[in-house]
């Protein structure tokens, strides 16, 4: 991502949604430093979670407001398999990257006027959660 990380001030939590019986997810919550991602899934410290469970994973950041968000001629939509619904994304490019288990992005949650810092959430979604995404170049 090609987001200014340095202007993001991070957490300590992430939050793995998984798939249950059902269609039901269960949320848990887990340190980051509890976090391994690998090949065949998610290690949260000893326990091991193969990623056709884990719906997402991700954890809160927050960037000062003073960071211009700018006008973004590439835009990335996507639409992933949430476990009880589907749901579709778009999001500026520099937001979006890819991986080789993991597609992830910056979504915005929230603005705190009086801290002025906004708050994204960074999600990562496994890769056999993601129905399809593309690239849309904004008409100049």
């Amino acid at each position: 991502m090609d987001t200014d990380i340095t202007t993001l001030i991070g957490a300590t939590t992430a939050t793995v949604v998984l798939r249950g019986v059902g269609g039901t997810t269960t949320t848990v919550t887990a340190t980051m430093a509890e976090l391994d991602p690998s090949e065949q899934g998610l290690s949260i410290g000893t326990r091991f979670i193969p990623w056709h469970r884990i719906v997402s994973y991700g954890w809160p950041l927050r960037q000062s407001t003073e960071v211009g968000d700018g006008h973004h001629r590439v835009t990335v939509r996507f639409v992933v398999d949430e476990g009880t619904a589907t749901r579709i994304y778009e999001v500026p490019a520099d937001r979006f990257e890819l991986g080789p288990w993991t597609m992830t992005a910056l979504l915005e949650d929230r603005v705190e006027p009086e801290e002025g810092l906004r708050v994204f959430r960074r999600v990562s979604f496994p890769w056999e959660a993601v129905q399809e995404y593309e690239r849309i170049v904004a008409a100049d």
